[in-house]
């Protein structure tokens, strides 16, 4: 009897330990070309910023939903903040790398301050006050100022990272579409 117990054990403890996934270690990637390694920040960068546009647009047209979006966001900024910081610099380089994130955490702080900052403002409705609407209007200013810095240094950092690698720029298309909503 002892031992059919114990083999019954055994089957269900080892059926369960099949079901439970062991941890995943984060992958590090190395780049040996700085072509690729550069994509592969704005890429990340690009997967932020279109969840940006899509919550401002959100905002803009006073669209249900915009708190789901706003966890999405967040989770893709979360993700690339993850993938970043798991980057090494390019050949011990981390200029570019370091001034992502200044970026990337700045874009976090949209999704958990700002955004919801602007959108209790917004719920008020025909109750906004005129220091509500002034403070609508100060969030805004501070948030764009604050973003054309953060950017301009990310493409001063980006041009030093290119001349130092010997690689060309191509024009961003995430940064036309950041620009014309300026």
């Amino acid at each position: 009897m002892r031992l059919i117990l114990y083999l019954l054990l055994s089957i269900v403890l080892g059926a369960w330990h099949c079901t439970v996934p062991p941890p995943v270690a984060p992958v590090k990637i190395e780049f040996t070309n700085p072509v690729a390694y550069n994509e592969y920040i704005i890429e990340e960068q690009i997967k932020i910023i279109d969840q940006i546009l899509e919550v401002n647009n959100a905002i803009e047209r006073n669209a249900p939903g915009v708190q789901a979006l706003l966890q999405k966001g967040l989770m893709t900024t979360d993700s690339s903040l993850k993938a970043l910081n798991a980057l090494p610099g390019f050949k011990g380089d981390t200029a570019l790398k370091n001034r992502a994130l200044s970026n990337f955490y700045f874009y976090k702080k949209l999704f958990t301050t700002a955004y919801p900052r602007i959108l209790s403002i917004n719920a008020k409705g025909n109750g906004i006050t005129n220091t509500d609407y002034e403070e609508l209007q100060n969030l805004q200013q501070a948030i764009s100022k604050e973003e054309f810095a953060l950017d301009q240094q990310l493409i001063a950092a980006q041009a030093d990272f290119a001349r130092r690698n010997k690689i060309p720029l191509l024009e961003n298309e995430a940064q036309k579409r950041i620009d014309a909503i300026r």
